[in-house]
């Protein structure tokens, strides 16, 4: 799994957003840390997923390297950070392409996010 640098979040998750990453990457997800996180499909005709974390040890999302690029607090959250991701690329690119937008944005390991 790897983290967009400057990763969106949702203010609920700002105080516990370090648990929430450490949670994410673990190989079994405990159901005591609840968040959705937005990763860049695994599907090729689709842009983003809103992935919970009770979801991502199931194992179709370990066949590759899950990117992520939001984390909220709840699935309504989500989607309120889906539109800003979407209103962000729409700015930067003039464009809906997600995927391409961040095909050149910094990924690194949970340690190196930038909250």
């Amino acid at each position: 799994m790897i983290w967009l640098k400057n990763l969106y979040i949702t203010e609920s998750v700002r105080p516990r957003i370090r648990k929430i990453l450490k949670a994410a990457e673990a190989d079994n997800p405990s159901g005591k840390v609840s968040a959705f996180l937005i990763v860049l499909s695994i599907h090729p005709e689709a842009q983003l997923d809103v992935v919970s974390l009770k979801e991502i040890s199931h194992p179709m999302y370990h066949e590759g390297n899950l990117s992520v690029i939001g984390v909220a607090g709840s699935k309504k959250e989500a989607f309120a950070l889906l539109e800003r991701i979407a209103s962000d690329c729409l700015k930067g690119c003039g464009d809906p392409y997600l995927k391409r937008y961040f095909s050149g944005a910094d990924f690194v390991s949970k340690g190196e996010v930038i909250i």
